[in-house]
């Protein structure tokens, strides 16, 4: 996005930034250095701590030798393995057990260290709410009296173990006050778990072959009784051993059992006898049957046929149908077609006879495989528990051979148990303290300082939610920015508005002739204008601003009149050197005609009519009679400013709007907040009125040259040899 200056947003709003940090950069470099001044005492005030390391390597552990129950029982893969080791390594018991070797709850470092630094004054503030509220508050438990309890815990937060790089090598760290130790306390905890890890293995060996024994000895009863039990029970449902389909074993079978095999060969042997009579029928209705083509006697009476044919084909092309010769061979034909129907007829009804035969002997075979089916699948059913104990027995007996095979193995490996680890390196003291590393704690305090004291800096000026430049004016509120009007510093001598006549070729008399030109610019010249200067809140500056733009313009040629309608804090009467009274009031309440009201501005041409005096200023801007007193006013004067109250403390701004013809609002810069400005000019336009811009005044114009706006500087470096201030 390219702004109305033709820089990038981004760049505009970087360089705003680092200039807010620049202009509190005192404030941020003060704040830095006391953070990093505490930051160096407590780290200077550290104690050193030395960190040692040994190594141990875990071996493949012959973890389903040594468990009775690994036959059944998931193995852990080697990261899960690791980690529980870990986990035992970093375990109470195993500390404990270092803390008595190395007499660790007789020093210092692990011993009671005695309460907190903060438990006195606990204790106090509890004693003295209970004072107060008559309520008995609960305490924090007391720590264990057991100093080696106290030392196990104190170990615990100076252990650290961890896998090295998902391997099956464990890093074992301790951390200590002393370098020596730090090492003897990491030794000290490796050994410990290399005789823990032999021990354990040993006791699990002798526990297990034990369990084993025991199940081998079960299992073999079980096997024999399971096996009496099932030759019983074939017995009794006449069942016998017999080759499995397929070659895969002996299965028990009965005597139906076989005769349904053979019955089902020979149903299927007659089906396809059955099936070839069918076959051979729809041939011989077709003429196509072997049968019936390979007949002697039908070919010799087909020849017949065709003979005779052929002869009935000749007399016809000579003789009529009624000439003897034609009904001779005629009759002779129908003789031999009647032979051809008659032993074809009989060698069909021989096919038939046959398929009858076949299905017959299908049907019965049929019949007998669905009778002995019933008597098998009885067989069947009362053949499935003893098929259901079998292959329970086959479990037992695999189970009992690998736990025989266990038992041997672990009986040979038994008296030369060894720990399922080596020490990869031992822990030597430590030459340097790992903690603190001063150089680099006091680098990150140096930035975190600096950080934090920007960081402070820059939410203090977030903070102020005023205006800063035209650029805002435009961007927040999408008006013009007439002008920025620099702050002078009069003193008693003279108000802000006599510095355009006593210094016209200063800062301040150039941005006032530059708000006049934007008058010009957004409001056309000529004579007969009005317009209302006004504000949000008191002390914005708004009739300093008037007295200035109407002496400037005064001075320029035209004709200008300043009416002062702040009835409850007219200003415009004291600046200008002129009587309150009759004034604008007068006017409106008719007890003075306009003439008498106007007054003559004693700096400059500027014509001026002061407030006046009135209890009710509401009821003098309600009626048409304000409205006439500025059309008058248009006549005779080429410019009429109008100096309102502020718009956020009394209704009257809003009714005087509507009565001129243009806006000029006045902000003070970086004070006045954007929010409220930005509801005021809205408020304005939803009365009627047209804001033609928004001017900054009491500008410090050194403070905004440091925020790098498009408008900064324009009042100091090469700018500020134009002005004579």
């Amino acid at each position: 996005m390219i702004t109305k200056s033709g820089y990038p947003a981004e760049t505009q709003n970087l360089g705003r930034l680092f200039a807010r940090v620049r202009r509190r950069a005192l404030g941020a470099a003060v704040i830095a250095m006391l953070l990093f001044a505490i930051a160096a005492v407590v780290i200077v005030n550290l104690k050193p701590r030395y960190q040692a390391e040994a190594m141990l390597q875990l071996g493949e552990r012959n973890t389903r030798l040594l468990d009775a129950n690994a036959a059944v029982a998931p193995r852990l893969d080697d990261t899960e393995a690791v980690l529980s080791e870990v986990q035992v390594l970093q375990s109470a018991d195993m500390l404990s057990q270092v803390v008595r070797r190395l007499g660790l709850q007789n020093t210092e470092e692990f011993g009671d260290e005695g309460p907190g630094l903060l438990k006195p004054w606990l204790d106090r503030a509890i004693a003295y709410v209970e004072d107060l509220t008559g309520l008995t508050l609960p305490r924090g438990e007391a720590g264990p009296s057991d100093p080696v309890a106290t030392a196990t815990i104190a170990l615990q937060r100076n252990i650290w173990v961890d896998a090295a790089n998902r391997s099956r090598v464990i890093r074992v760290v301790a951390t200590s006050r002393d370098p020596a130790r730090a090492a003897a306390i990491a030794n000290a905890l490796v050994e410990t778990y290399m005789q823990r890890s032999a021990r354990l293995k040993e006791d699990t060996a002798a526990r297990t072959l034990g369990v084993l024994r025991d199940r081998i000895a079960l299992l073999q009863r079980q096997i024999e009784d399971s096996d009496r039990k099932s030759e019983a029970y074939r017995q009794k449902m006449q069942l016998f051993r017999a080759q499995a389909p397929g070659g895969g074993g002996n299965t028990d079978i009965s005597l139906a059992s076989q005769q349904l095999q053979v019955l089902t060969t020979n149903l299927s042997a007659a089906t396809a006898l059955r099936e070839e009579a069918e076959a051979k029928v729809r041939a011989a209705n077709a003429g196509k049957a072997p049968d019936v083509v390979g007949n002697r006697l039908i070919q010799e009476l087909q020849d017949q046929e065709t003979t005779l044919r052929a002869r009935q084909a000749d007399l016809a092309s000579n003789h009529l149908a009624n000439h003897p010769s034609m009904l001779a061979v005629n009759a002779q034909l129908r003789e031999v077609r009647g032979k051809l129907s008659y032993e074809t007829g009989r060698v069909l009804q021989s096919l038939r006879s046959e398929l009858d035969v076949a299905r017959a002997r299908e049907r019965t075979l049929a019949d007998q495989v669905a009778r002995v089916k019933v008597d098998v699948a009885r067989y069947e059913e009362a053949a499935l528990p003893l098929r259901a104990a079998e292959q329970q027995a086959e479990t037992s007996r695999k189970l009992l051979a690998d736990l025989t095979r266990r038992q041997q193995e672990i009986e040979a490996l038994r008296g030369a148990q060894e720990a399922d680890a080596q020490i990869v390196s031992t822990a030597r003291p430590p030459l340097l303290p790992f903690f603190p590393r001063t150089h680099s704690l006091m680098m990150i305090a140096a930035l975190g300082s600096i950080g934090a004291g920007v960081g402070i800096s820059l939410a203090r000026e977030m903070r102020n939610k005023g205006i800063w430049s035209g650029d805002e004016v435009r961007d927040v509120f999408g008006v013009n920015c007439l002008g920025l009007v620099p702050l002078v510093r009069t003193g008693r001598r003279f108000s802000p508005a006599d510095y355009v006549v006593h210094k016209p070729n200063s800062a301040f008399a150039e941005a006032i002739r530059t708000v006049s030109v934007w008058l010009d610019v957004l409001h056309g010249s000529g004579t007969g204008r009005s317009v209302l200067v006004t504000s949000a809140v008191p002390g914005e500056g708004k009739t300093s601003l008037s007295m200035a733009l109407a002496r400037q313009i005064a001075h320029a040629g035209e004709k200008v009149v300043v009416v002062d309608l702040d009835f409850r804090r007219p200003r415009t009467h004291s600046i200008g050197g002129v009587e309150l009274t009759p004034g604008v009031a007068g006017v409106l309440g008719g007890q003075a005609r306009l003439d008498e009201a106007l007054r003559q501005d004693q700096l400059s041409p500027a014509w001026l009519l002061p407030a006046g005096a009135t209890s009710n200023p509401l009821a003098l801007l309600r009626g048409p009679a304000l409205k006439e007193l500025i059309a008058t006013l248009r006549l005779r004067f080429d410019l009429v400013l109008l100096d309102s109250p502020p718009t956020s403390v009394v209704a009257d701004t809003r009714m005087v709007a509507r009565a001129a013809d243009a806006v000029v609002f006045v902000t003070r810069w970086g004070s006045t907040g954007r929010d409220l400005v930005a509801a005021e000019l809205r408020s304005l336009e939803e009365s009627g009125a047209q804001v033609i811009g928004v001017t900054l005044n009491h500008v410090n114009t050194r403070e905004h040259a440091r925020y790098g706006y498009s408008d900064s500087g324009i009042y100091l470096g090469a700018a500020k040899k134009y002005y004579i201030n």
